[in-house]
């Protein structure tokens, strides 16, 4: 039995399991390469258009047709036209594509698709599952003294695990109030600051790496606009709005104007940043807690956006009394297909083996046949670059040790956007200086931004204050202070770093690549970045390494056993 998923939201995505345990899935952006893949219709319409490229690539991958496909399931946040805001519907879906007539097709509740993609694959049998995002279905409506109706969003979602099935006990929503006047969103609330601190609504990640520079001095003043309560929380009207428009005007009235420069943020903007991250860290905390409290669960699983806030989720494991936790790689939208995946696959009378270890990668991977018509396809590639087929790892830790950055590019791509070994660029930690080069000109990105590390998972109590696996880098964790100016591209301004530990079993290739490193150095711990440019998708095909290779100007590329090195100029 075979059950689609299909994501309409932004990150648009889709994902395909099987009864016998199969699974595969990638985000539409790294197959059209725009990010976070979110069009218009031609009805003026957003989160209805079908990722037919994502469909097709599922499908490739196992081996079938469309006339296979069992179930198919789709999901988005809510379609938003010019004027409303309503729940998906079949009939938005089936015009896009030609399902087989004996498909079961069904939508399914955004945040129950989130919960099901953080809760089939944890490996718990029962658990709290906690979700928690900008954003998701309408989930009632309020009618005004006028008659109009205005729909009130969920917010956040606590479940129960019962019976391999998930059951809501709490759904925060939006408050009884005029529309613009009744968000209730912990997601909003980041994403105001993040857009005052002159960045995008996609930037989250920017807010959490500015927020360490700066001082407490504003938490006070957020605090008074949001509380905690015994039905989760409510945050004020003022400091957000719903829909299309986005405001971050509470901010302005508070803070001053909002940034100019986003690349140089002043103390000002750090220390605004430093308390949007404290609210949300306080607010998640204070649901997790509640999760437990209404459960009797001991277990958590956490999805939706702000599961993306690694910061937040390791003061959840700090602070709150559990016995393990385990949270979507995927947490944004695009994890929202694995939901919708696994709940086909239920409603066929399947289900996912409940120890299997859930892959860091969910791409198909790429025949050596494909890498030679790539390569081929580039003729000139000779001239700059000293090709070596089945290159022996050695050759790669040698130039890694040498200070050069690596493309590295081996297996099928990871799902979410955190680069787990497979679709990543890396490079020496220990180099001074290597920060500021890849965030100016590689990267181009702000400098007060961090890097990720991975580590053979033995080593890593050596350098960290660590006592769990990291498999997916969702977590943060404080390095030993007898190390942190021995690592400068990887240690933050607080000596955190986002950390990634690597077993052979997870990911045999990149182990022993971190092994050899770690021969060479000392050390088996390289930075780890994702293998994409300013504003793109990490890459997908061999075609897509290439092309990064040559327009970010790296040294070399693995490309699944064929080391394209760059050649010294003298």
């Amino acid at each position: 039995m075979y059950s689609l998923g299909v994501n309409l939201s932004h990150d648009r995505a889709a994902c395909l399991v099987g009864s016998d345990g199969s699974i595969v899935a990638i985000a539409e952006e790294r197959l059209d390469r725009d990010k976070h893949s979110c069009p218009v219709d031609p009805l003026g319409r957003i989160f209805t258009s079908m990722p037919l490229r994502s469909i097709d690539y599922c499908c490739r991958a196992a081996g079938i047709d469309f006339e296979d496909l069992d179930a198919v399931v789709f999901t988005n946040a809510v379609v938003a036209g010019p004027d409303s805001l309503r729940n998906l519907t079949v009939s938005d879906c089936v015009l896009q594509a030609p399902f087989s007539p004996h498909s079961r097709l069904y939508t399914i509740n955004h945040h129950l698709a989130h919960g099901l993609s953080a809760f089939a694959p944890s490996g718990f049998d029962d658990t709290a599952v906690l979700v928690v995002d900008k954003g998701g279905s309408v989930a009632g409506q309020h009618r005004l003294s006028d008659g109009t109706s205005v729909p009130l969003l969920e917010r956040a979602t606590i479940f129960d695990s019962r019976d391999g099935a998930l059951v809501p006990v709490l759904k925060v929503t939006d408050r009884p109030a005029r529309l613009y006047e009744n968000c209730n969103s912990i997601g909003a609330l980041y994403e105001m600051a993040t857009l005052w601190l002159g960045c995008t609504p996609f930037d989250a990640g920017k807010t959490m790496g500015l927020a360490p520079y700066g001082s407490l001095e504003h938490l006070p003043t957020l605090r008074r606009f949001y509380s905690l309560t015994d039905a989760g929380y409510q945050i004020s009207p003022a400091i957000q709005t719903v829909g299309l428009d986005l405001n971050p005007g509470f901010y302005a009235h508070r803070f001053g104007p909002p940034n100019a420069n986003a690349e140089n943020p002043s103390p000002e903007y750090a220390a605004v940043a430093r308390a949007a991250q404290e609210a949300v860290e306080e607010i998640m905390v204070h649901l997790a807690r509640l999760a437990v409290r209404l459960t009797g669960r001991r277990k958590l699983a956490i999805a939706g956006g702000v599961g993306l806030n690694c910061v937040a989720n390791s003061r959840i494991r700090r602070e709150v009394d559990l016995d393990d936790i385990f949270v979507q790689p995927a947490a944004t939208d695009d994890g929202t297909a694995i939901g919708a995946a696994f709940y086909g696959l239920g409603a066929l009378g399947g289900r996912w083996p409940a120890r299997k270890r859930w892959p860091g990668a969910l791409g198909r991977p790429y025949s050596r046949t494909e890498i030679e018509q790539a390569i081929a396809a580039r003729p000139g590639l000779t001239s700059s670059y000293r090709i070596v087929d089945d290159a022996d790892l050695g050759q790669v830790a040698k130039a890694l040790d040498a200070g050069r950055l690596i493309a590295w590019f081996t297996g099928g791509s990871e799902f979410g956007p955190r680069a787990l070994g497979h679709r990543s660029l890396l490079a020496d930690p220990r180099k001074p200086g290597l920060r500021t080069h890849l965030n100016a000109n590689v990267k181009k990105r702000e400098q007060y931004r961090p890097y990720a590390a991975s580590i053979t998972a033995d080593r890593a109590r050596d350098f960290f204050h660590i006592e769990h696996e990291e498999p997916y880098m969702i977590f943060i964790h404080e390095m030993k202070k007898d190390f942190v100016s021995a690592f400068p591209s990887i240690a933050h301004v607080d000596n955190t770093c986002r950390l990634h530990t690597v077993t052979k079993e997870q990911n045999e290739t990149f182990h022993a690549l971190l092994s050899a490193f770690g021969r060479i150095s000392g050390v088996p711990m390289l930075l780890n970045t994702s293998l994409n440019g300013k504003s793109e998708p990490i890459v997908e095909t061999p075609d897509h390494a290439l092309d990064a290779l040559i327009r970010l100007d790296l040294d070399g590329l693995y490309l699944d056993g064929v080391f394209l090195e760059k050649r010294r100029r003298y």
